[in-house]
């Protein structure tokens, strides 16, 4: 657990009250899917560096890649993936969090769009973010690099480092950067105690988007390695930073996966700041702010390194 400043952790729970009036769509429905989609992406915020696009081949058509590219020699590169649920989700949600990191540790943030369930499943968006990390890999043949995402883009990060272990390339990964991730599809304990009182991620939603992740599956089938990286071989993989709010469900998912890194022979890393829900460093949340500047100095170690 992170010691916090008692006054930003009063400002962060006077704020976990305005998190808690969100609403909990179910995405089972139309009508809860399209409210799911509303309220994950919000009009882009103005930042600093403007980004640039760029279009790749996937494996389901053109992979759109949003890019920050830091002012003088970039240090590194970083492939960070948006979060949604599987389900919703853009590239610019995290304009702010990557326009942030890319000034503050001078990389190359690359953000990549994937397609979103119930079009296709989790299989798929695995298959489209390592496109974009083996492009990554190509493009900067001579730079460190990193690999990290949010929610349910740090599932598909994972997911895609262990696809790419043994490939030409992997060896300069030199970081996962892993943020509020979801890692084992079947709930871990403490996503089983989701309630619909929980701020941001609750009962429904949690249930909802794993559902239609992947359709027909049962809770058992669910725990299969190439969909759910806590289960899967863990040797190999680079160091890892693992952040997570206390509060947020899916702590015990952060946790655990910390703990199976370390067993698997890795150098992991896990904070939990106390007070916060799911995803709060991309919510302007009190806490963001210190937290990103945690993620900023680790990454920079990583590069460094």
């Amino acid at each position: 657990m992170i010691d916090v400043e008692p006054g930003l952790l009063r400002e962060q729970w006077a704020a976990n009250k305005v998190f808690a009036e969100a609403p909990h769509p179910d995405a089972r429905t139309a009508e809860g899917l399209a409210l799911l989609r509303e309220i994950s992406s919000p009009p882009p915020p103005v930042t600093v560096l403007t980004p640039t696009e760029q279009r790749i081949v996937g494996p389901g058509g053109e992979i759109r890649l949003r890019v920050f590219i830091p002012e003088g020699e970039p240090k590194g590169v970083v492939m960070r993936v948006h979060g949604g649920g599987f389900a919703a989700g853009r590239p610019e949600d995290d304009d702010a969090v990557n326009d942030v990191l890319a000034r503050a540790s001078q990389v190359v943030v690359i953000s990549p769009e994937y397609r979103l369930v119930p079009d296709v499943t989790v299989r798929e968006q695995i298959e489209d973010c390592v496109t974009a990390a083996r492009w990554m890999i190509e493009r900067y043949p001579t730079r460190k690099l990193l690999l990290g995402g949010i929610s349910a883009g740090a599932h598909l990060a994972a997911a895609t480092l262990i696809r790419l272990r043994g490939e030409a390339g992997f060896e300069r990964i030199v970081g996962a950067q892993l943020d509020s991730g979801v890692y084992d599809l079947s709930q871990t304990p403490s996503a089983r105690r989701a309630t619909g009182e929980t701020p941001v991620l609750g009962r429904t939603i949690l249930d909802s988007v794993v559902e239609i992740s992947l359709p027909g599956w049962d809770s058992e089938r669910r725990r299969d390695p190439s969909v759910s990286p806590l289960f899967a071989d863990l040797a190999g993989m680079p160091p890892a930073l693992l952040t997570v709010g206390e509060l947020d469900p899916l702590v015990d998912d952060s946790a655990f996966l910390a703990a199976r890194w370390e067993l698997a022979g890795n150098e992991a890393t896990l904070e939990i700041w106390p007070g916060c829900p799911h995803a709060f460093t991309n919510m302007g949340a009190p806490l963001a702010m210190p937290a990103l500047a945690r993620i900023a100095a680790w990454m920079d170690a990583r590069i460094g390194a």
